[in-house]
Order: C-alpha cells, then structure tokens, then sequence
C-alpha cells in the first residue's frame, strides 16, 4: 500500500511454512520513500526462519542471528536506517 511517500509493508513473505523451502521470511513495516531509492528510510520487522537442513550446512549463520533468535526456532530483528545499509536490531524472544 503507498501513501503518498510512505509504503506500508504488510505481511510481506518469502517461502511457505510446512514446505521445502530453506528460508522463510516473514516482513511487516513502512519505507519513506526518497528520491534516490537507496536512501529510502525503512522501519521494519522481520522474522526469519532457516530449515534444519541449511542451520546444519552454515551452522555459522545460525551463531551470527543467535542474539535475535525467538522461542520457536526464528530470528526477530526490527530493520531500520536507509534502505542501501539497514541496521539490524534484534528482537529479545518472547
């Protein structure tokens, strides 16, 4: 949905739950939309879900989303900052 500058992010997804697919990503949030599309300014949250099979091959990512890691087995991190340079904050698991 876009408003003028601001689009809103609503339930946007990547992969399906219950399938095959390695990464699910679920996102939710707004951008400020800019001139230049890479200083667009994003304030989102995103919950990532990696497969068993993809946490056993890079068991390195898992360590480096560790800190944003939910109860469930998912990675919470709200995104903000420009679009070209997103900072990552992680989600404490609830």
């Amino acid at each position: 949905e876009i408003q003028g500058e601001i689009v809103k992010i609503k339930d946007l997804k990547l992969g399906k739950a219950g399938s095959q697919d390695d990464v699910i990503l679920a996102l939710n949030g707004t951008m400020t939309l800019n001139r230049v599309i890479q200083s667009s300014v994003i304030d989102t949250a995103a919950t990532l879900t990696l497969s068993e099979n993809l946490n056993k091959s890079f068991a390195l990512l898992g360590a480096i989303l560790a800190p944003g890691k939910q109860k469930d087995g998912s990675y919470s991190y709200k995104l903000s900052g420009s679009l070209s340079a997103p900072f990552p904050t992680p989600v404490p698991a609830q």
